[in-house]
C-alpha cells in the first residue's frame, strides 16, 4: 500500500512525539557560584574548588571526541601560560563517556599544562548544573561567583579581557 504525503507527515509527527518523550530532561541549569567539589587530577593531585577562592578559575568541560574542544585548547593553553603567574587556574574536566586511557593519552600528546580530571561518574558535571554539552566553560571570579558561562568554542580575546579584569579586581581588593 502506498502512503500519500499526509500519511507520511502524520507518521513522522508520531515518531517525533514518541522520540521527544525519551530525550533527556534538561538539568537545573548552570551554577551561579563555584560548587564545593574536590577534583582528582590525572596525576592523583586533589584540588578542592574552595581552595581556589581568591583566584580567577576557568573550568572547562571537554571531550576527547569533541572537535571544537580540541580546537579551543591552544587558546586555553596560551591563557594559562600567560596568566598562571598572576594566579589564574584552569581545570579541564572530561565527560563520563570518555575512556580514561584515551584522556591520559590525549593529555600527554597535547601537553595539557593545567590539571585534567576524568569525571567517570558524572558527579562534577552534575555539580556544575548537569553539564551535558561540550565544550562548556565556566569562569569564576576570585569570590567564587560565575563571571562567565559559555557553551561552544570560547572567544579567546573576550576570555583574555575577562581574565585581565578579574586579575585587576583581585589586585585592587587584595
Amino acid at each position: 500500500m502506498l502512503m500519500n504525503r499526509y500519511s507520511i507527515t502524520g507518521f513522522c509527527l508520531i515518531v517525533l512525539v514518541i522520540c521527544y518523550q525519551f530525550l533527556p530532561t534538561p538539568g537545573p541549569g548552570p551554577v551561579s557560584t563555584a560548587p564545593s567539589v574536590v577534583f582528582t587530577s590525572l596525576n592523583g593531585t586533589e584540588i578542592a574548588m574552595d581552595s581556589l577562592r581568591g583566584k580567577p578559575v576557568i573550568v572547562n568541560f571537554w571531550s576527547t571526541s569533541c572537535r571544537v574542544c580540541l580546537e579551543e585548547m591552544p587558546a586555553l593553553f596560551a591563557l594559562y601560560e600567560r596568566f598562571r603567574p598572576q594566579g589564574l587556574e584552569i581545570i579541564g574536566i572530561t565527560m563520563p563517556y570518555d575512556p580514561p586511557s584515551r584522556v591520559i593519552q590525549m593529555s600527554k600528546h597535547r601537553g595539557i599544562p593545567y590539571p585534567v580530571v576524568v569525571d567517570l561518574m558524572g558527579k562534577h558535571a552534575a555539580a556544575f548544573g548537569q553539564v551535558a554539552v561540550t565544550p562548556t566553560t565556566f569562569v569564576f571570579a576570585p569570590d567564587g561567583t560565575v563571571a562567565a558561562y559559555h557553551f561552544g568554542k570560547i572567544h579567546p580575546d573576550e576570555l583574555q579581557t575577562l581574565i585581565t579584569s578579574l586579575l585587576n579586581v583581585d589586585k585592587k581588593t587584595g
